[in-house]
């Protein structure tokens, strides 16, 4: 698809962000500086980081990028130990939400602990000024007692301090329903 052709579909979007992961998904070897500045380009609203390396650059130097592109940072995928290290630099980038991009878990118990960990750390993102999310993969969607591990996970969670970011693709290749299941749950996602 032609850059115009993209930039014309995000532009009739409003708040439209870009998960900077697609760059490496893509295969597209770009300059995270570069990325920033495609990003921004193509009409994005802003973008979600994945991880604390920027680049090379500091907090302050990817803020000045931002604000020289116009485009803002929403939120960045982290992992739970490293989440509680970045909030001050996801404060200094104006993200609203840290999203844990996945954590293992294969049975109830380890769910149910995986809960405990999001909820604590929820807390702590929350007290920031923020919100802590968490992006499932197909895998959460493994059933055990007649509930998916992400249900599992959504009903042990508190809504309070914890939101989810539904990837709807892997839902959909763990063959689930996704309208379903989002109308079927309260939280927020």
């Amino acid at each position: 698809m032609p850059n115009s052709k993209i930039r014309n579909e995000v532009q009739s979007l409003k708040n439209v962000y870009l998960q900077m992961a697609s760059f490496v998904m893509s295969g597209l070897a770009l300059p995270f500086s570069d990325q920033i500045r495609a990003a921004a380009k193509l009409g994005y609203s802003g973008v979600e980081l994945a991880g604390t390396q920027y680049g090379g650059m500091s907090a302050a130097q990817l803020k000045e990028l931002l604000d020289e592109c116009e485009i803002t940072v929403l939120g960045n995928h982290l992992q739970v130990d490293d989440a509680p290290g970045a909030i001050e630099d996801m404060k200094l980038l104006g993200a609203q939400y840290i999203v844990v991009p996945g954590i293992p878990m294969s049975n109830t118990t380890e769910v149910v602990l995986a809960a405990q960990v999001l909820n604590a750390l929820g807390k702590i993102v929350k007290e920031a000024g923020m919100m802590l999310g968490y992006h499932n993969h197909a895998t959460e969607f493994a059933e055990e007692n007649g509930n998916s591990l992400l249900q599992t996970l959504i009903d042990h969670t508190d809504p309070a301090y914890v939101i989810f970011e539904c990837d709807v693709g892997w839902a959909a290749a763990a063959g689930v329903d996704v309208t379903a299941f989002i109308k079927k749950n309260t939280v927020p996602f």
